[in-house]
């Protein structure tokens, strides 16, 4: 067998006193490309099966085990004393654990626990004392790069944000071209009243009132101006709603008894409707249209008669004011 052994150069070398090379076993377990299985001397086992068998019936014991203690503590996990006994027993277990190997790493960083503690480090520079312990600097070298940085920042200042370099350069670039600056005014002065009507809600408001209040002078009909404030506090009342289904979104101008109808444009004619509902009812008479929709509301209704000011006997006609 010395003589094999010394045939296989390079090979792992086994116990001569334990095993010997013997014939293949029913499982084919050649060691080593030899063509024979490694046995041991007394029982003339194969190592490879005894192993296999080995880790089989550990792996079937820690399921038993594993099953028996799901069972006791299904069986147990209602019981309080048996709870406190297995709090007790893991705080024991975990004290023990971390005397013998240390308490583990709770910093996001990778750093050690209570490390910027310990060395009187700042945690706000966590990230790059990471960075540095991690190439191997003490911490009285971390601590002299960190009041570097901080010197140089300090001698350094603050620099101009983004925003303010623009600005600065387009003010030198009017400066050194005045024909510049006067077509930007020139622009500026044409688009301010956009500009101005994009961000202002009451301006738009009154921009539309006027294409109504100049729709009633056509009709012959009282047209009053309004002021884009009158209408926002009309819509205000309202919450921002359709009067009459309770929508939101773009609301439109709605005259409750309509121009065709000798209904004026005034702001004791106007309530807040959604586009469905002033396309809807068109020239139709407020309360009888109002009472044949599905989203009828009698005390919608009843809030639309208060803010136009209406009694029980002057429903159907005009309030001008």
């Amino acid at each position: 067998m010395n003589g094999l052994y010394a045939a296989l150069p390079g090979r792992p070398d086994f116990d001569t006193d334990k095993h010997k090379l013997g014939k293949l076993c029913p499982n084919a377990h050649d060691w080593m490309g030899t063509g024979q299985t490694l046995r041991s001397v007394n029982g003339s086992h194969c190592i490879e099966c005894d192993r296999l068998r080995s880790e089989s019936r550990r792996k079937v014991n820690k399921e038993a085990i594993r099953q028996k203690d799901k069972e006791r503590y299904e069986s147990n996990k209602n019981d309080p004393a048996w709870r406190e006994a297995r709090r007790q027993r893991q705080r024991v277990n975990v004290a023990k654990y971390r005397a013998t190997h240390g308490r583990e790493s709770r910093s996001k960083n990778g750093l050690p626990y209570r490390f910027c503690e310990d060395h009187g480090l700042p945690l706000v520079h966590a990230s790059q004392i990471a960075e540095m312990h991690a190439a191997g600097l003490e911490p009285e070298a971390i601590r002299k790069s960190l009041a570097l940085r901080e010197s140089l920042l300090k001698s350094a200042g603050s620099a101009p944000s983004v925003a303010r370099l623009v600005m600065e350069e387009q003010r030198r670039h009017w400066h050194e071209n005045p024909e510049a600056k006067a077509a930007h005014d020139r622009w500026w002065k044409s688009h301010n009243w956009w500009l101005r009507y994009q961000i202002n809600p009451e301006l738009r408001l009154y921009t539309r009132q006027k294409s109504k209040r100049r729709k009633a002078q056509m009709r012959n009909s009282v047209a009053i101006q309004v002021s884009g404030q009158e209408i926002s506090a009309r819509f205000a009342k309202f919450d921002h709603r359709c009067a009459y289904c309770g929508a939101g979104g773009d609301l439109h101008i709605e005259h409750v008894v309509p121009i065709s109808r000798g209904g004026g444009h005034a702001i004791g004619n106007i309530v807040p409707a959604c586009e469905s509902c002033n396309y809807s009812k068109r020239d139709h008479q407020p309360e009888t249209w109002y009472r044949r929709q599905p989203f009828f509301s009698e005390l919608r209704w009843r809030k639309i008669c208060r803010a136009l000011g209406w009694q029980r006997s002057s429903v159907g006609q005009l309030a001008l004011l």
